[in-house]
């Protein structure tokens, strides 16, 4: 596998007062959403199925990827994951200011990374036509990326230059010595279903099968096109992992629906689960997965978690 991933930081400057939920990962996603599909649709009358040149479409293929599967090991029940998560501000802080900054992080993996240009434009139309009910205008300031523990600038709102030099994370094989615990941090809500129910505590298997399949569809749609080939033997061996501790509780949220016109509750597991047994083997994936996350919704920000030893 040679999947990729980048986290790149976002910075709006508000022109007036904004009240925001607090949860703010679907404002920031459906408002991008619809700035996308203004920015690069060319039917808007249409829907993506109907379009002549779907194949080629950037709407098309982040938001509608086709998911056409030869050969794979895991059966796809779903659409194909999209390729980038948003990470909104993590502050409980719901009442902004004239003049005050809101900060939030965007993920692209795999070939979306080619897609950056996109989505620094599509974020500056969101800036311009307003977030929120009340469309409040701001500037897009600014975009960061991380490189050796240094924020570097790689785009400015004020000359509209973008520099690509940026570094990414993959998915590299373990090096590391035998390791036997660990802890994991579940900052959002985690949303993973287990025998077609969404559950509230966490067993490692089930946290497992949830990450490596992700990560194995990621690769397969956005990646090598390969996937995980030794998919049931991981699953096998995480199954003699065991819950040492656990603190997770169940938190809920309620995102409104553009598309749908519905309101929809989106609620996950959050809190600390610690796990005991031979982890050497998920390592990798356990260290990918705090960068594309877990679960259902990821694109709004669920999933996110944190390691810990």
């Amino acid at each position: 596998m040679s999947l990729k991933a980048a986290r790149f930081e976002f910075e709006f400057l508000l022109k007036d007062r904004l009240i925001l939920p607090l949860y703010k990962g679907a404002v920031i996603r459906g408002g991008f959403g619809v700035a996308f599909r203004k920015v690069v649709c060319i039917q808007p009358s249409k829907k993506c199925t109907e379009c002549l040149i779907r194949s080629k479409c950037p709407y098309a293929y982040i938001f509608e990827t086709e998911a056409v599967i030869e050969n794979s090991m895991i059966p796809l029940n779903r659409k194909a994951p999209h390729p980038f998560v948003i990470e909104p501000p993590e502050e409980n802080r719901t009442e902004y200011n004239r003049g005050d900054k809101i900060v939030f992080h965007v993920v692209l993996i795999g070939r979306a990374l080619d897609y950056l240009p996109y989505f620094v434009y599509t974020f500056e139309r969101l800036a311009n036509m307003g977030i929120g009910k009340e469309r409040i205008k701001c500037d897009l300031t600014g975009v960061w990326t991380k490189q050796q523990g240094n924020k570097k600038k790689i785009y400015s709102g004020e000359n509209k230059i973008l520099n690509k030099g940026f570094t990414v994370s993959a998915l590299l094989p373990n090096k590391t010595e035998k390791l036997e615990k660990i802890n994991i941090g579940l900052i959002t809500p985690t949303r993973i279903k287990h025998n077609g129910k969404l559950i509230a505590e966490l067993p490692f298997t089930v946290l497992m099968r949830s990450l490596i399949r992700r990560i194995h569809f990621l690769d397969l749609f956005h990646g090598s096109g390969k996937g995980i080939e030794d998919y049931k033997e991981l699953i096998e061996k995480s199954q003699k992992v065991t819950v040492s501790r656990s603190d997770l509780h169940w938190t809920d949220w309620e995102r409104y629906s553009t598309r749908q016109k519905v309101k929809m509750k989106l609620g996950g597991v959050v809190g600390n689960v610690s796990y005991e047994g031979n982890l050497t083997p998920f390592l990798p994936y356990l260290h990918f997965g705090q960068i594309v996350h877990v679960g259902k919704g990821t694109s709004f920000g669920l999933g996110r978690y944190e390691i810990t030893y």
